[in-house]
């Protein structure tokens, strides 16, 4: 998507500037007109170059449990489902997290259901995760969906640290046990072979003999 900067005067007129992601500029004018939002000037924003080395490429784990586990709580709260994504949106720290949010909310305002929103993005969120929506949109009980789903992702989150703090410690132990022996082999052992060359008549140990 692309990235529109806009800006309008607010109610006690001032001027603000404001950001959204969007694939042309006729979304971002009916976000803006759905938002009650008369902008002045829209314009298409490009990231610098030092943006787009600073951009972060992935979402990790913890992320997606924490966003699922504050979704759960604003719809538990009585928010729409429009007024917690917008809300999370400035909440979660992840920049990607934050404009793949953006682009759903501008999905579900193009019509799409909450389903079909996250559907489109599971190459950050669960593959499952649509489907689950689907059932909580289905059942009318989304807030049930969504703190079922925070808990399992926890509960795998915790799994997968656990597992690989357990392969960690033995990987490092391997590695400094080789890196010793390469050591060993490279720079003490021949030191004692030229130790050992130097006494007449011995004959050296078969591991330092060349």
């Amino acid at each position: 998507m692309k990235s529109f900067q806009f800006s309008y005067i607010t109610r006690d007129g001032k001027q603000k500037k404001d950001k959204v992601s969007a694939n042309n500029l006729t979304q971002v004018k009916n976000y803006l007109k759905k938002s009650g939002i008369t902008a002045k000037a829209i314009k298409e924003v490009h990231p610098s170059f030092l943006e787009k080395l600073l951009e972060e490429k992935k979402v990790k784990p913890d992320d997606i449990v924490v966003f699922t586990q504050l979704f759960s709580g604003c719809i538990q709260m009585g928010l729409s489902i429009k007024e917690s994504l917008e809300l999370l949106s400035k909440q979660v720290e992840n920049k990607l997290l934050q404009k793949r949010i953006s682009e759903i909310i501008l999905s579900i305002e193009s019509g799409l259901s909450i389903s079909e929103a996250f559907n489109k993005h599971t190459d950050i969120f669960p593959e499952f995760f649509p489907m689950l929506l689907k059932a909580g949109e289905a059942s009318g009980d989304l807030a049930t969906i969504l703190d079922y789903v925070s808990n399992y992702l926890e509960r795998i989150n915790n799994l997968r640290k656990e597992l690989i703090g357990i392969f960690t410690y033995p990987a490092i132990v391997s590695v400094i046990g080789i890196l010793l022996l390469v050591v060993i082999l490279i720079f003490v052992a021949p030191v004692f072979k030229t130790m050992f060359s130097g006494q007449e008549g011995n004959q050296l140990p078969a591991i330092t003999r060349s």
